[in-house]
């Protein structure tokens, strides 16, 4: 686009006119449409068109005049379009700047020194031992060998049927068997032999074999029987 053209001097300050004879007083309204019933001298600053206005009043005619224009005339008709100027030479590109030299770059820092190594953990507690397995039931005893003829049958595995009682010392039971103190049988082998699910229970009793008077785990008898005077009746005999 072409330059803008250069500044025109400024006019000569016009003439000032005559001062006028002192007026009526008069009220002045500020609004952006005509006041209603004005009286004759009355002003108007009209805020949209930014004008003052006077109202202005003879034997033939009344009406608000621009005191800065006179009588305000009609609107004029819009002038034409100007032709449209011609366009300005394109001024020419700059030259392109310098490219800035690049900054050096840093030197490396030193890695830093490794940490001791830590020490060794202490060493965790030795864990509980599993309870033992329960005793495995007794093989059967083999079968008989024929008589005169065949060999010898194998026994059983331990060589004791399942369900013997034996006098024993010790104050546990070995491997395999069971203090009679009445309490549950430890396999179902037993429990079979038993004809139940406990073991008998012979603390402070004597065995007794099953017969015309006690019949198998029958109980009978007495810690604290109280024996009372008797005589036995004895007949001679001999040996």
């Amino acid at each position: 686009t072409g330059s803008t053209g250069a500044q025109g001097a400024q006019g000569h300050q016009g003439v000032s006119g005559a001062v006028g004879s002192q007026g009526a007083d008069a009220s002045l309204t500020t609004s952006t449409g005509a006041p209603s019933s004005p009286s004759a001298g009355d002003m108007w600053w009209d805020s949209d068109e930014a004008d003052l206005l006077v109202y202005y009043q003879d034997a033939n005619s009344a009406q608000w005049v621009s005191i800065s224009g006179g009588i305000r005339g009609a609107q004029g008709a819009a002038g034409a379009q100007g032709a449209a100027g011609a366009q300005g030479a394109t001024g020419a590109t700059g030259a392109q700047g310098a490219t800035g030299s690049a900054g050096s770059a840093g030197a490396q820092g030193t890695i830093g020194s490794g940490g001791p190594t830590g020490a060794q953990g202490a060493q965790g507690h030795q864990g509980n031992t599993g309870s033992t397995g329960s005793q495995g039931a007794t093989g059967n005893t083999g079968a008989q060998g024929a008589a005169n003829t065949g060999a010898q049958g194998a026994s059983g595995a331990a060589g004791i049927p399942v369900g013997s009682i034996m006098a024993y010392g010790g104050s546990s039971a070995p491997s395999g068997w069971q203090i009679c103190n009445g309490g549950t049988a430890s396999t179902s082998a037993l429990q079979t032999v038993l004809g139940q699910s406990n073991v008998p229970d012979l603390r402070d009793r004597f065995i007794v074999g099953a017969g015309s008077s006690y019949s198998s785990k029958d109980t009978g008898g007495s810690k604290d029987a109280v024996l009372v005077t008797h005589t036995h009746n004895l007949q001679n005999h001999v040996h």
